[in-house]
């Protein structure tokens, strides 16, 4: 492992169970590993985004400026990411993937254009998107994000899996029914592939 560590990105929609997934891969990864969930709230641009997504956006930032601020999220708090990473895997839930993904979710803007936004942030070493359908029961009601119908919510879901074609994201077929894989078993295979990387 290099002295960075190694960092793991999990993407996917909202709902997807992605909390879950990523709970459970750092408690079998043991005290080696840790997770972070962007974005990082206790920070300048965190308490502007809190209020965009949670608290009706008083700012009234359009998506695109909301998109800069995720964007600025992630570098804001990059050193502090890095610091902390040495020696250890750093599990992140949602990146840089899902500000690409969201901004074409809710601004129009082209792909080339969110890979503008997010230019010069760290890469992780390994990237892997949820894919399944959506439980319905943990929706975040004032989340802005959480609280979207239906036809957005699957819009985002296939721009998610173009994004996972484009970058190579390794990708996990989650839902946790009754012809898909139960938890442990998606966790389970996403330690593998941490492991085969270098934990």
């Amino acid at each position: 492992m290099s002295e960075r560590g190694l960092i793991v990105a999990i993407y996917g929609m909202n709902n997807i169970g992605k909390s879950s997934v990523v709970e459970g891969v750092i408690n079998k990864l043991g005290d080696n590993a840790f997770s972070l969930k962007y974005p990082i709230y206790d920070t300048p641009s965190g308490e502007r985004l809190n209020k965009y997504l949670r608290n009706g956006n008083p700012e009234n930032l359009t998506p695109i400026e909301a998109q800069k601020l995720f964007a600025q999220n992630r570098v804001d708090f990059e050193p502090e990411l890095l610091r902390r990473s040495r020696g250890k895997c750093v599990v992140l839930e949602d990146y840089n993937g899902t500000g690409k993904a969201w901004g074409l979710i809710t601004t129009g803007a082209s792909i080339e254009e969110m890979e503008e936004i997010n230019k010069g942030q760290l890469e992780p070493d390994l990237n892997i998107l949820l894919d399944g359908d959506r439980f319905t029961s943990g929706i975040e009601s004032n989340h802005r994000h959480e609280s979207v119908g239906g036809d957005v919510w699957n819009k985002g879901r296939e721009i998610h899996k173009e994004l996972g074609k484009r970058y190579g994201w390794k990708t996990v077929r989650v839902c946790f029914g009754e012809l898909d894989r139960e938890i442990d078993e998606v966790v389970d295979l996403i330690q593998v592939a941490i492991e085969r990387r270098g934990v």
